[in-house]
């Protein structure tokens, strides 16, 4: 039980890291635009 949980808990991480990552593209990419005015 407690190897599935730890799994669990790899896979949340690496997902919301994964999230963080695409939410943080968008952002960049305005930074970038506001910069380049």
């Amino acid at each position: 039980m407690e190897g599935k949980e730890a799994g669990g808990d790899i896979l949340q991480c690496f997902f919301l890291s994964s999230i963080q990552l695409i939410v943080q593209i968008p952002k960049c990419l305005h930074n970038r635009a506001l910069q380049d005015r």
